[in-house]
């Protein structure tokens, strides 16, 4: 499957052409042995890489929606697609990602506003990601019914605009919780991924004291959302089958997994509609005693009605990354992915990984490559798959 792009026709600032046509050979190791993978192609911001040699299923890669805002404009023209609504979000420069990114969009809360946008058709499967940047002005609620203290951060609901939906929120300083909230409320999340009760736990805190009904125990979220930094979000959703606790909600945070579900209940009898994001970025839900002065910003916003991707990551293993940078997809075989390049905030210089996310979301490590050079090469297995319901690291697809 094939898409067309619309992407800059000038590189980004900065970004960094590696020599045309080179070859890098990834011999990565899986459980059937050795297995010869190559990504070729100038590894260039908006060039074309195919990765191939390993096993990465099927997937239907169309209809995706990709918006870096390098044309300067925070409209509903993305990049690449169309969104249905852009919020309250206004191009800025103010606070660049990286040497690679001129514009980015933001907003000041300085009332109930949606720093946030929505698009896609209703679908059974989605992947979301966006970086964000809290400016040093900002600063969380403790009061649920006040500006900052109601932030929805994450949410899907279907195009007909019923009852339900699913959200992610941080509410007043002191919570993260996850609601459907028609057909899945106060759902104990714990543990929050397999071995782990709560967030706290998982970002290296101690476990709160008590977590309310539907809470996911990330009571320093304020102080793990730091400021003055770009954060990145990435979500995989998987609705529930009619009746049934068992939808998918995973969620990372810089690279980290928080969040790894798979006994969601989305849909029933009577909410059975599929849904697609609604909230990609921040939707402040309350007005009362804002301050004024609560600037946040957003860059480099995906989302896909597959799980199937390409990432380049800055760790040897794909959870060990702080750190992904998604890449474009072109053309998705099963022995062969083709994508156009997304520099981010890689330089010359730059060792980084190359990660191949199938539909069902394990992932094959394609090896190493040196940004700004030429050859590349070694990877080896990560960790075999983990818990059922948890996503896999494997070297060739095996």
């Amino acid at each position: 499957m094939s898409t067309q792009m619309k992407l800059q026709d000038r590189p980004r600032r900065g970004a960094v052409a590696l020599v045309a046509g080179m070859t890098a050979l990834l011999l990565v190791a899986g459980a059937g042995g050795a297995a010869a993978q190559t990504v070729t192609g100038t590894v260039a911001h908006g060039q074309q890489i195919t990765i191939s040699g390993g096993n990465y299923g099927s997937a239907n890669i169309g209809n995706f929606i990709w918006d870096d805002l390098e044309d300067g404009n925070a409209d509903l023209n993305a990049t690449v697609g169309t969104w249905q609504s852009k919020g309250d979000l206004q191009a800025m420069s103010n606070h660049n990602r990286s040497g690679n990114s001129s514009f980015h969009a933001g907003v000041n809360f300085t009332n109930e506003m949606w720093a946030c946008f929505k698009g896609g058709n209703d679908a059974p499967k989605w992947y979301v990601q966006y970086w964000f940047y809290l400016d040093n002005d900002f600063n969380f609620s403790g009061n649920i019914d006040n500006s900052l203290g109601n932030i929805k951060i994450f949410r899907m609901w279907s195009t007909g605009n019923g009852s339900n939906n699913l959200r992610l929120q941080f509410l007043a300083d002191w919570e993260s919780d996850l609601v459907v909230e028609i057909v899945d409320q106060g759902h104990d999340w714990n543990p929050v991924i397999p071995g782990t009760s709560w967030i706290d736990q998982v970002m290296g805190h101690s476990a709160p004291d008590w977590v309310d009904p539907g809470g996911l125990g990330w009571r320093n979220y304020s102080d793990d959302v730091t400021k003055g930094s770009w954060h990145l979000f990435q979500f995989e959703y998987q609705e529930s089958s009619l009746n049934n606790f068992d939808g998918h909600m995973r969620w990372w945070f810089d690279g980290k997994l928080i969040l790894n579900r798979t006994d969601v209940r989305t849909r029933t009898s009577a909410e059975p509609s599929s849904m697609r994001p609604n909230t990609v970025g921040w939707y402040n839900s309350h007005s009362a005693n804002a301050d004024g002065n609560d600037h946040f910003y957003l860059d480099d916003v995906y989302i896909s009605p597959t799980w199937a991707r390409v990432e380049l990551g800055n760790a040897s293993s794909y959870s060990a990354c702080t750190r992904r940078e998604i890449q474009l997809p072109v053309s998705w075989g099963t022995s062969s992915v083709t994508v156009n390049v997304n520099a981010g905030a890689f330089n010359a210089g730059d060792n980084a990984w190359v990660y191949v996310v199938r539909d069902d979301g394990t992932v094959v490590n394609g090896g190493q490559v040196t940004i700004g050079a030429s050859g590349g090469g070694g990877g080896g297995d990560d960790p075999p798959p983990g818990p059922p319901g948890q996503p896999g690291i494997v070297g060739d697809g095996s």
